[in-house]
């Protein structure tokens, strides 16, 4: 069969109102990723909003290592917050200086994921002890939530 026979074959099938399972996949599947993107964008929203609504209910450091996560571990990077956002009234310097600090936590939490330690000991609970010696300033509950963070971390099923 010549192409352009096959051609006006597909052409007639088409006009006849013949639906070519390729084609109907497609609209599908790209009607399907649409509405997973709009659900994504919501939950991106809602997760957004709830950090904006907690942060400020959180002392300093622990509504910066909040933000931080949020900025870090979020699918749709476009969407930081900025500390300022949320403390107005707060010095650049010193949101500058939490941040970092939360940034520090972030990173060494691996180190206690892996039982590893930044002393290399392999042991957890005395790289959880060095965690907090090492980053002052957070309280009981920040502690545990960067140890969540470190188990996550350390699994490479996840």
């Amino acid at each position: 069969m010549s192409l352009s026979l096959l051609l006006i074959l597909v052409i007639a099938l088409a006009a006849a109102g013949h639906e070519f399972p390729r084609w109907k996949v497609e609209w599908k599947t790209k009607k399907a990723a649409a509405e997973r993107d709009k659900d994504f964008e919501k939950s991106e929203t809602a997760a957004r909003q709830q950090v904006l609504a907690e942060a400020p209910t959180l002392e300093l450091p622990d509504a910066i290592f909040l933000i931080a996560c949020h900025n870090r571990y979020r699918e749709r990077s476009s969407w930081p917050i900025d500390p300022c956002e949320i403390f107005p009234n707060e010095t650049p310097s010193v949101l500058a200086g939490w941040e970092k600090k939360a940034e520090q936590l972030l990173s060494m939490r691996r180190y206690v994921g892996f039982g590893a330690g930044p002393a290399g000991r392999g042991d957890i609970a005395g790289s959880e002890q060095e965690l907090k010696e090492w980053n002052p300033g957070f309280s009981k509950e920040t502690y545990a939530q960067a140890m969540r963070l470190s188990v996550r971390a350390s699994r490479p099923d996840i």
